[in-house]
């Protein structure tokens, strides 16, 4: 499940190297939010990088002045439930800080595949037991989310890849994420506006500040090829 990007150009007066944060390190102070990356499914997390998924994302937005961090979730083994990786990235989240030690408060997110799930098991505060309960954050830090091809609705595809937890939980038929957030259906969220989404979000509790977008739907295959550029996160 990669995701090929044709990345944007940009004319720069200077030239600036690729600045992605190694996971535990400092981030550089700067005049934009830091951006997380999540990658998707991994068959096999030996091949798993950011590059594999993302390109020179990285590079794009360090010509903007955007720090690049990477959520990789095979840094947790044996393929856990998404609800373990969205709680293990809202303490990555939560460890995160300035060169000047100060936390960071904010960032943009940018998931692709399963790692939107995680995205959104952090967000509804999605716990690990039956029947589902739920716990959200009071701040989940988090300004803007963009999903790339994220199986909102489950994906046929997933059974394919063998059968571990992840891949049952991407199943159309797991009731887990094919058909609750925060007490929301998944066709709901997508069909309904932009403001009536994060007016409904932020009555179930959730950030209001919160900007979605979803670039993608489960029901087609992810593209081949798209294209990505910081303007999407201003």
């Amino acid at each position: 499940m990669r995701l090929a990007l044709l990345l944007v150009p940009f004319a720069l007066p200077f030239a600036l190297s690729a600045q992605l944060i190694p996971a535990g390190q400092p981030v550089p102070l700067g005049p934009n939010p830091p951006v997380v990356f999540l990658n998707g499914y991994q068959l096999d997390c030996s091949s798993s990088s950011f590059s594999g998924t993302f390109g020179s994302a990285d590079t794009v937005l360090q010509a903007s002045q955007i720090v690049t961090l990477f959520f990789d979730n095979c840094t947790l083994p044996n393929s856990p439930s998404i609800e373990t990786l969205g709680v293990s990235f809202g303490q990555f989240l939560a460890a995160l800080k300035y060169t000047d030690g100060t936390p960071v408060t904010q960032v943009d997110v940018v998931a692709h595949s399963m790692g939107g799930l995680i995205v959104r098991s952090y967000l509804a505060g999605k716990q690990n037991v039956s029947p589902a309960a739920f716990s959200p954050p009071a701040n989940p830090g988090i300004r803007k989310a963009i999903f790339l091809a994220t199986p909102h609705f489950g994906t046929g595809v997933a059974s394919a890849f063998g059968f571990d937890t992840q891949t049952t939980e991407l199943s159309p038929a797991a009731s887990s994420f094919s058909t609750s957030i925060r007490g929301m259906t998944a066709p709901t969220i997508c069909a309904a506006s932009m403001r009536s989404r994060l007016r409904a979000m932020a009555a179930r509790g959730a950030n209001p500040a919160l900007k979605v977008s979803m670039t993608a739907s489960s029901l087609s295959p992810a593209p081949r090829s798209g294209s990505f550029a910081p303007a999407a996160l201003a």
